[in-house]
């Protein structure tokens, strides 16, 4: 029989996109879960505000068959109203009852329900903190559990924040991590530690996971990708012209950010910079 596998995670990135379709692919996807899923044609998309269709086609599937894929979209409704009418505290990234994190945990909680219910499943893949409830259902059933760690060992992220706030103290708010209950950190410490798989980007995260010892999964690197260029254009540059730099990612100090900005404050106006990126914390340096 082959492989069959339930995918999950409740906003789906690029990287969670691409997983969808490459399971689908080679035929082994049973069904694929998350809060929102979105037709782009859809006719409400031509009397939606602009703003609403923009993020709803954020959660667009247009190569994965609609046969595969589940939704469970309450609480990230609600969160979605929440945020546009300002309600950061029911809200929020890490608390609230419809934060982003808790809109994780109750799809896990679906999902393990729907786990112990499947038939012909040989395995579950999900990522940080909608893992749990899914691990344990599958554990049951003994399927196999594979975990997809998008970033680095919390304990050694930690320390990494802590070492830069230290250094760059008003970009503390950026590192919101820093304030998050306990709970959320010994939930992934549980979902690693039932994982049979894990599946990281990088060496780096790879070797982060040398700070959790009694975890007995085996690992593998699957370095993120990138889409071919839409178009290739070649410039002419001038040593006349300022060198325009691109910088896309969130605007937090584990990116390396005030590195960056105080690189160009050096280089004398030579760099015009471009910042791109979600705002998470107030800093002193980004409103100046």
């Amino acid at each position: 029989m082959n492989s069959q596998i339930l995918l999950s995670h409740p906003f789906g990135n690029s990287n969670v996109k691409n997983t969808a379709l490459a399971f689908s692919e080679e035929n082994i996807l049973t069904e694929y879960w998350t809060a929102i899923s979105w037709d782009e044609n859809n006719w409400l998309n031509s009397v939606l505000p602009a703003t609403i269709k923009k993020e709803l086609m954020r959660r667009n599937y247009p190569n994965v068959s609609k046969k595969y894929i589940k939704h469970f979209p309450r609480y990230e409704i609600a969160r979605l109203i929440a945020r546009r009418l300002g309600a950061k505290q029911i809200a929020g990234r890490e608390g609230g009852l419809i934060s982003a994190l808790n809109c994780h945990v109750k799809l896990d909680e679906k999902v393990g329900k729907r786990v112990l219910a499947l038939k012909n499943l040989t395995a579950v893949y999900s990522y940080d903190h909608c893992a749990l409830n899914t691990f344990e259902a599958a554990s049951k059933r003994g399927i196999k559990r594979i975990y997809d760690l998008p970033t680095g060992y919390w304990k050694l992220m930690q320390r990494i924040a802590l070492e830069e706030i230290e250094l760059q103290p008003n970009w503390r708010a950026t590192a919101p991590s820093l304030n998050f209950p306990n709970e959320i950190y010994h939930r992934k410490d549980e979902e690693l530690l039932m994982a049979n798989h894990v599946v990281v980007a990088s060496q780096f995260t790879k070797n982060s996971l040398q700070l959790l010892p009694e975890m007995k999964a085996s690992t593998s690197i699957i370095p993120y990708g990138a889409p071919q260029p839409i178009q290739v254009r070649h410039i002419n540059s001038s040593r006349d012209k300022k060198l325009r730099v691109l910088y896309v990612g969130n605007l937090g100090v584990l990116k390396g950010l005030p590195y960056l900005l105080s690189a160009i404050e050096k280089l004398n106006g030579a760099v015009e910079l471009t910042l791109i990126g979600s705002r998470i914390g107030e800093s002193a340096t980004l409103n100046a």
